[in-house]
């Protein structure tokens, strides 16, 4: 995008030329966890490279003094408080810059995080939406979810109501990722098979143990225990399958 930019009035010399405004390239570079803007002349030479983490952006009334005449002037006041200042050729570039950089001065989040250390930027953008949105209900839904120390098979960190909400989100991402016939589609049936087998000997024990006249609560208790602790590891298993998939994608798709 080509802008007029507003001199930072910087250098030795700087009050002495004060606050030109002179045409430069604008090119914005936002990544999940790192944000900058650099401004080059025509011959691509670099003139100045600005970060803009904790930065705000709006958009100058026109008649503002500071605008000096100029219109659809973009303001960016940085971490340090320092503004720069930027006037666009048009009402489309204008909108185009202020919504690329909407968020473009947020702190990362431990999601932005996640998703910047398994490369999600380089994926097809539909699989970078559905995988940002399974990392930020790991994030907001499960206790810990993102911590490396989380640990679901211990007894209170997750309700059956969440384990189930967060398997059907497996269930509904991880199968866009692959094609019906590959190796990752037998392994999820093989697993699945063996996750049902495990359920049915369960549920063999549990009839067993009625038979012999065993304490009903006691019986159904244990039952539910055993399923619960299995679905667990069940559904950690599948994370871990679609961990490794995002990985092969990634490496795919990664061309820097």
């Amino acid at each position: 995008m080509t802008v007029l930019k507003r001199g930072r009035g910087r250098g030795l010399f700087g009050f002495l030329r004060g606050h030109p405004w002179t045409e430069r390239r604008l090119e914005l570079h936002i990544t999940y966890t790192k944000s900058s803007m650099q401004y080059y002349k025509d011959n691509n030479e670099l003139r100045d490279d600005i970060n803009l983490m904790g930065a705000t952006a709006i958009q100058c009334q026109d008649g503002n003094s500071i605008c000096e005449g100029k219109t659809k002037v973009v303001q960016i006041t940085l971490l340090s408080g320092e503004r720069i200042f930027f006037s666009c050729c048009s009402d489309a570039d204008i909108k185009k810059a202020l919504k690329a950089l909407e968020n473009a001065g947020n702190n990362p989040s431990p999601v932005d995080r996640l998703a910047e250390k398994l490369r999600l930027d380089v994926l097809m953008k539909d699989h970078e939406r559905i995988l940002y949105d399974y990392i930020e209900f790991k994030g907001t839904k499960l206790p810990g979810g993102l911590d490396p120390s989380f640990d679901p098979t211990r007894a209170g960190v997750i309700s059956l109501e969440l384990l189930s909400e967060w398997d059907a989100l497996i269930e509904a991402v991880f199968p866009k990722l692959y094609t019906k016939n590959s190796d990752t589609a037998q392994m999820k049936i093989f697993q699945q098979q063996e996750f049902g087998r495990k359920i049915e000997m369960h549920h063999i024990e549990y009839n067993t143990a009625k038979q012999s006249f065993a304490d009903d609560k006691l019986v159904q208790q244990r039952l539910d225990d055993k399923i619960f602790q299995d679905k667990v590891v069940y559904v950690m298993e599948k994370e871990a399958r679609l961990l490794e998939e995002i990985q092969e994608l990634a490496a795919r798709y990664n061309t820097k």
